[in-house]
């Protein structure tokens, strides 16, 4: 708390005077910056010149440019030491997901971009489940190059196995930054 309030600028009496504690602090932290994110990609998919998987791939550099800015630690750290946290992100923000995800398999269906034939309820868990995943596959290498890798492998995973075969050439020539 002292480096908060002097990262601030302000008393660390002040800063006690809107959270209890440390833990507070970063419960509401989380919150807001949750909060924003979740506005972030509602603006993706409210943009009318995205189709289903232009919106799938602008929700991924939005991730890729999230995850850029956060310090490798912070997520071990938040799932260590701040587990109430580490909740808010695992189960409000994903269901926010997979909500997203839900939404974008229904367009995707309706522009033919996806298969017909496949359950985007299903689908759609099965996407969040492996994202969780894959933060959590090298727990000695918390680096963001290879939080980043795993998000871009399950992103074309995911996509590749959703496409209606006319789609493939299209997904293989996306210019989209992987790594």
């Amino acid at each position: 708390m002292d480096d908060i309030s002097r990262e601030v600028g302000i008393s660390k009496k002040t800063l006690y005077q809107h959270f209890e504690n440390k833990k507070g602090l970063i419960e509401t932290s989380m919150r807001i910056i949750l909060e924003e994110d979740k506005n972030k990609i509602k603006q993706i998919v409210e943009n009318k010149q995205f189709d289903a998987l232009g919106q799938m791939v602008e929700i991924f550099k939005f991730s890729i440019k999230l995850l850029q800015s956060i310090r490798p630690t912070v997520i071990y750290d938040l799932k260590k030491y701040y587990k109430d946290s580490w909740v808010l992100v695992e189960s409000n923000h994903m269901n926010f997901m997979k909500s997203i995800i839900i939404d974008n398999i229904k367009l995707g269906k309706k522009q033919e971009i996806y298969r017909e034939n496949i359950d985007g309820d299903l689908i759609s868990a099965l996407f969040i489940s492996k994202m969780i995943v894959v933060t959590e596959l090298n727990p000695s290498s918390t680096s963001v190059q290879t939080i980043m890798h795993n998000f871009s492998q399950n992103l074309l995973y995911h996509l590749y196995g959703i496409i209606d075969k006319s789609q493939y050439d299209r997904l293989k020539n996306l210019s989209f930054n992987l790594i």
